[in-house]
């Protein structure tokens, strides 16, 4: 990826708190790399642009961080043993593989995609990065959590823009360990909430309850670029540009481009497009799946 949307990446990540090493910068730049060729071949995703994939993508998948503080670690910290997480319906790994770039050993990540050429890039993603603690099923969610292994097995399930929150609570929530927590990741909150109101019935049910609804936009623009009615990246007027992840003597990198400006010219983002929503649950009972599987 050009270092024009690294930097945006990195420009948005320190704006929200987060600080990405030269290391993990060089590995979405990677994963970025091998997202776009690997899209050539076959479809993988409709976000093709690098900005767009740096901010819609890398991003956006480490939300849950930023507005669930998920999981309760430090950014490549240590822990007695690694935070499990199951990322269901992976696609072309979001969120599972920036959160694994971002915590390193001290996350557990099982990837649950039911399409195969997906999963196999997946497969791919993780042996080029070198990547370890990760695990991969290509099944759907539904046969996945009926496999003893799987069932009541990790702190975290998560799932971004799969379906409906009642059908996600269904697949997602026989995942978790009592106390562990389901991310829903959504897109505007006004749907979410629908959503949410449609889930009330449901949770009791599966032993799950509602704890927290944050609703934000991701950034559309740095250095004033760009007309979203989002807030300047850097209000004092700093040009938050960073070093090239590959200095060959030229000095600093242009500063970062328009989200949206894939290609040759710049496409237009309207506010409910860059919204974002997290619905986070705990699981706070025994489901009834596990409940049967003890019997």
């Amino acid at each position: 990826m050009n270092n024009q949307s690294i930097s945006l990446l990195n420009a948005m990540t320190k704006n929200a708190g987060l600080e990405l090493s030269g290391k993990q910068l060089k590995a979405f730049s990677m994963f970025g790399d091998l997202l776009i060729e690997k899209n050539r071949q076959v479809n993988l995703t409709s976000i093709t642009g690098e900005a767009d994939i740096a901010a819609k993508h890398f991003y956006d998948s480490l939300t849950p961080v930023i507005y669930a503080k998920m999981p309760p670690i430090q950014a490549n910290g240590s822990s007695r043993e690694p935070v499990k997480i199951v990322d269901v319906g992976s696609g072309a790994g979001f969120p599972g593989i920036p959160l694994k770039i971002l915590f390193g050993k001290a996350l557990d990540v099982t990837f649950i995609e039911a399409t195969g050429k997906k999963i196999n890039f997946i497969n791919e993603v993780i042996s080029a990065l070198g990547l370890c603690g990760c695990h991969t099923v290509h099944a759907r969610a539904e046969e996945a959590v009926k496999h003893p292994d799987m069932h009541g097995k990790f702190d975290y399930a998560i799932a971004r823009a799969l379906a409906a929150l009642p059908k996600l609570c269904v697949y997602c929530l026989p995942f978790l360990k009592t106390g562990g927590k389901l991310i829903a990741m959504k897109g505007r909150r006004d749907t979410a909430e629908r959503e949410i109101a449609q889930s009330d019935a449901l949770l009791a049910g599966l032993g799950g309850r509602i704890v927290s609804v944050d609703s934000f936009l991701l950034q559309p623009h740095i250095n004033g670029q760009g007309d979203t009615g989002a807030p300047d990246l850097h209000p004092d007027g700093q040009d938050g540009r960073t070093p090239d992840l590959h200095p060959d003597g030229q000095g600093k990198i242009p500063a970062p481009p328009v989200i949206g400006q894939g290609g040759d010219s710049p496409v237009q983002h309207s506010v409910g497009d860059m919204e974002r929503t997290l619905i986070v649950i705990e699981k706070v009972a025994m489901d009834p799946i596990r409940s049967s599987l003890r019997a």
